[in-house]
């Protein structure tokens, strides 16, 4: 049970919250040592059969209201290869297990199970936190395998949990061989991070006045869909500072690169499947 009256103040100033979040990490790295967790930058996570496991804690509230919690979250292993098939990023599959909760193209992670965790001396709350993951882990199993996954991602965006949700419930239709269930996305183009960009600069929209481009001139695909709010793609940066205004001689007055023809036409075919 959570001691909450008698745990330690969570810092407040940006200085002291860093070297709090430091040593809560690196408590965090040796508490799971020796066991079948394994940490990259304050989150662990682990392969269990068919599934992706991970848990990351959080700070919640404000002031003397705030609290840390400690969240798992899990998903299918053969869900990120439905999506890194459609955007050819086959080079995927081997990168390291972590690289399913780091990486740029990644479907997201539901979360099953949140916990109170008491805050105090940094081995003892890391401790606590892989203890309230472990203590999780069945019950959460338990679900993915009586659930179709689908329904479990449905249910995280109906509770606002909808980190990168819209892809991974599009893909969990795909993997349950239900591919017609599935919204087809539609390609979007963002800045890197997970913003889309304020406004691009004159000249960075293609012909069309709808699709942005990089400073190439190729388009940064993202898989958005109808109705739900976009998820940003890490894609090459898009400029958004404002330049001095070039001399009209050297103004570049040809037409804009046009997109990879049939991009557009490549991915939905590979979405959709062919029968």
């Amino acid at each position: 049970m959570v001691d909450v009256a008698n745990q330690a103040a969570i810092p407040e100033t940006s200085k002291a919250y860093r070297a709090w979040e430091r040593d809560l990490n690196a408590a965090l790295r040796d508490a799971v040592k020796g066991a079948a967790w394994r940490q990259k930058r304050g989150v662990v996570f682990q392969q269990i059969d068919r599934w992706f496991v991970a848990g990351r804690w959080v700070v919640e509230g404000r002031g003397a209201d705030r609290q840390l919690i400690a969240h798992l979250m899990a998903k299918p292993m053969a869900i990120d290869p439905l999506l890194w098939d459609v955007m050819g990023l086959g080079e995927n599959n081997d990168q390291p297990l972590s690289f399913r909760y780091w990486g740029a193209f990644v479907c997201g992670l539901p979360t099953l199970a949140s916990a109170k965790i008491a805050n105090g001396a940094a081995p003892a709350t890391a401790r606590a936190i892989v203890d309230a993951l472990d203590a999780a882990l069945p019950e959460a199993l338990a679900r993915m395998e009586a659930e179709p996954f689908s329904a479990i991602a449905r249910a995280a965006i109906a509770a606002n949990d909808r980190w990168r949700m819209e892809e991974t419930l599009a893909f969990s239709h795909k993997l349950e061989e239900n591919p017609e269930l599935a919204e087809t996305p539609t390609p979007r183009v963002l800045g890197r991070g997970e913003r889309p960009i304020p406004r691009p600069e004159p000249g960075m929209l293609a012909p069309d006045g709808g699709t942005l481009l990089n400073a190439d001139g190729v388009p940064a695909i993202e898989l958005a869909f109808p109705g739900h709010d976009t998820v940003a793609k890490t894609v090459p940066r898009v400029s958004t500072r404002r330049k001095s205004a070039p001399d009209a001689r050297e103004i570049d007055r040809s037409p804009p690169k046009q997109p990879p023809a049939g991009l557009l036409s490549r991915l939905l075919s590979r979405f959709r499947g062919s029968d």
